[in-house]
């Protein structure tokens, strides 16, 4: 399908269709069919597909700076992106490899989901009777498979694995008997589409299901860490500072402040804004490509990442959403009332920017967890 640059100038010449889309996408809280239809054809959703599936191969670095760019045009599109090329990394997860054609079959396919294991699956003959309510499905309204996390049930009591952990595992659920919820009405990200949805006791076959939190180096490279979904949560707040100081460039070098009667990029606290965003910026791509190296590297050689790299990973994600939060905050603040007024770019940026700080990976509280895990302390959930 291409490599990295295919996919970076695909990404641009898309780029305006997604940018004229954006306040409908935000108003309607979805993608429209035409951004939709142009995501497929260029290949987005089969970033996770190996190359001898039709599939574009791309290392987890690669994936973030496709996002990245997708980001940059509008973030509600970034993060649907994100989110739902995670369908054939799931399905290289499953014990059963035979299922994987006939899940993604077809190779542009959305998939939608929340790896909490909130549901209940009682085991039955032939497979799990499935009940669950579940949250942020984010574009689960384009998605052509859904997933939910599910602790494991035998006469109603949740089972327990060799090490004392409850059994947990996710199920590609039946699309068909899946409820959704229109919840989601949110500050930021809101045309992403990430509302709750449910099942009652729906049945799914045994093979149809994976061990999310068990990572294995006999998978393909892309399934064997299961880091690397929520390592790409990255690459929207990148994309969205650097659009960020992209927009403020240009109204630095164009408006005039009251009441110096200025241009305002011969501010002192304007160029301090930029110059401070921009280092931002700078420190959180290199942050990400040596964390994101180290990580692969350890894969591609054969093995699983060492704790420190686990560690790193859960530390990059909060501190990129959270400094680019802060320094898109400083832009708005320079750039005045014209960055709080819709439809001005700005203001989406800041609304989208606020709104990744508020998933949990990228939550303040995320430090606590990278500090659990050196210590050795870390509780039962761990996401990387």
């Amino acid at each position: 399908m291409g490599s990295l640059q295919d996919m970076i100038e695909r990404v641009a010449g898309v780029g305006p269709l997604i940018e004229a889309d954006a306040e409908r996408i935000s108003e309607q809280r979805r993608l429209t069919p035409e951004v939709l239809d142009a995501l497929r054809d260029i290949g987005v959703f089969r970033i996770a597909r190996p190359s001898d599936r039709g599939g574009l191969d791309l290392t987890p670095l690669e994936t973030i700076k496709v996002l990245e760019a997708i980001s940059y045009h509008d973030g509600s599109t970034g993060w649907v992106s994100m989110i739902c090329c995670d369908g054939e990394m799931y399905a290289g997860m499953c014990i059963d490899q035979g299922i994987i054609d006939e899940l993604y079959g077809e190779p542009d396919q959305l998939t939608s989901g929340w790896m909490v294991p909130v549901g209940r699956a009682e085991r039955v003959e032939g497979g799990f009777r499935v009940t669950g309510r579940w949250s942020f499905g984010s574009g689960i309204l384009h998605a052509d498979r859904i997933v939910g996390g599910c602790m494991v049930t035998e006469g109603g009591a949740v089972q327990s694995r060799p090490d004392g952990r409850p059994e947990y595992e996710a199920f590609f659920l039946p699309t068909d008997q899946v409820t959704i919820h229109d919840t989601w009405f949110t500050t930021g990200l809101t045309g992403t589409s990430s509302n709750d949805y449910s099942v009652d006791d729906v049945f799914v076959p045994a093979n149809h299901r994976f061990d999310f939190f068990s990572d294995d180096v006999t998978r393909h490279p892309l399934s064997a860490y299961h880091g690397f979904v929520f390592a790409k949560l990255c690459a929207v707040p990148l994309g969205l500072l650097r659009r960020a100081v992209d927009e403020f460039i240009e109204f630095a070098e164009t408006k005039m402040l009251v009441p110096s009667f200025q241009l305002a990029k011969t501010e002192y606290r304007v160029q301090f804004a930029l110059g401070s965003a921009q280092a931002d910026l700078d420190a959180a791509t290199a942050y990400v490509d040596r964390v994101m190296t180290d990580l692969w590297d350890a894969v591609t050689n054969g093995g699983l990442p060492t704790y420190e790299q686990r560690t790193a990973l859960a530390r990059m994600n909060v501190w990129v959403a959270q400094t680019a939060k802060a320094a898109i905050d400083r832009l708005c603040e320079e750039a005045g009332t014209m960055a709080s007024m819709r439809p001005n770019r700005m203001e989406r940026i800041r609304r989208d920017a606020t709104m990744v700080t508020h998933h949990v990976i990228g939550q303040q509280r995320m430090y606590a967890t990278a500090g659990q895990m050196t210590f050795g302390t870390e509780g039962l959930f761990q996401p990387f």
